[in-house]
């Protein structure tokens, strides 16, 4: 027996202004190449931000509420049954992140503070919905500060950042181990397409200094690895972020930032690098532009990014961009000139 089959292109997925005078971000689907973005949600206090169903069907995003709270929405793929998924009153739900089965959305739940959510890390706690009766309980039982919560790409685990600590913390939620790493930084760490290693950020005091490098977990043996440079003077002259570990594990993408006069500059630039650190290779070196808030293709050929603008100087309302740099071709693609956040729906 033979068959065949195509694959449907991935679309790029991200928050931005419907105009140049609009105060709110909304939901936006950009499909082909050359092809006017399409506006997803009209909420009258906008999206906060969103996390897309592993398989790409669906869509669950926050919309801000005018008390500054916030309540779960979910979309259909191709904009349909649009409707709430989770009411949070008195609350700001935000951060969604969607379990590989797509059973399971997990979710930071902050209070309100002066008509906005409250940001202090120490004020979210980490709630679980079942999807399929509609069930939600907090992760832990007892009352404990967690936000950034990111599932493991196979298996039951779940990543975290604890400010009690502090630290990152993985919890297996079949066997309910707890994995607790010291970490100042304070960033949910990106995980490893097999889900038993993660990459985070940490602040590292050298020289008087501070920096900012990257450090590879193994969950199994504890094992953890400093992968920014080789470790020589030059080396730890580095602010290394926002690593995005690539779908086929062959890659990391990193906003690099050097702190010596000869190398520095006003943003931070993307390279790649292996797992281990070896290989380090600038990808897009643009001395006024920041890069971050990368987002893998499934394919791997492509990386999402935002980009700032710091040609002018600080701006009370930076513009931030979105972009696509294409690997095969090496070159850079507009995407939107204004967004955040931006992912790609398979």
């Amino acid at each position: 027996q033979s068959w065949s089959f195509r694959t449907r292109d991935p679309h790029r997925l991200y928050v931005g202004r419907p105009s140049p005078q609009a105060d709110q971000r909304q939901l936006f689907l950009a499909q082909l190449e050359g092809t006017p973005p399409r506006q997803l949600t009209n909420h009258p206090w906008g999206v906060w931000d969103s996390a897309v169903h592993p398989q790409g069907e669906a869509i669950v995003f926050s919309a801000l509420r005018k008390d500054g709270g916030s309540d779960l929405w979910y979309i259909a793929r191709d904009g349909t049954e649009q409707h709430r998924l989770q009411t949070c009153l008195e609350a700001a739900c935000l951060n969604p992140a969607w379990s590989p089965d797509g059973r399971t959305l997990a979710y930071e739940r902050r209070d309100i503070q002066g008509g906005s959510p409250n940001l202090d890390p120490k004020a979210s706690r980490i709630w679980l919905i079942d999807l399929e009766d509609a069930k939600e309980r907090p992760l832990f039982d007892y009352q404990v500060a967690l936000h950034g919560p990111a599932w493991a790409p196979q298996g039951e685990r779940l990543a975290y950042i604890s400010p009690v600590l502090p630290g990152v913390e993985a919890y297996d939620l079949a066997t309910d181990k707890l994995y607790p790493f010291p970490n100042e930084w304070g960033t949910t760490p990106t995980w490893s397409p097999d889900g038993r290693q993660f990459v985070v950020p940490d602040l590292v005091l050298e020289d008087e200094a501070l920096h900012v490098r990257l450090f590879r977990v193994n969950l199994d043996s504890g094992e953890v690895w400093d992968i920014s440079g080789d470790g020589d003077r030059d080396e730890a002259t580095i602010r290394d972020m926002a690593p995005a570990w690539s779908p086929d594990g062959g890659w990391l993408a990193v906003a690099r930032q050097y702190l010596d006069e000869e190398r520095w500059t006003p943003g931070r630039q993307i390279w790649l690098l292996r797992p281990d650190g070896s290989e380090a290779d600038p990808l897009l070196v643009e001395a006024m532009g920041d890069h971050f808030s990368f987002a893998w293709r499934p394919d791997a050929t492509t990386l999402a990014f935002a980009r700032t603008d710091l040609s002018q100087g600080p701006q009370p309302r930076p513009q931030v961009s979105i972009w696509m740099y294409d690997l095969v071709h090496r070159k850079s693609i507009p995407v939107a000139e204004d967004g955040v956040l931006p992912g790609w729906l398979p």
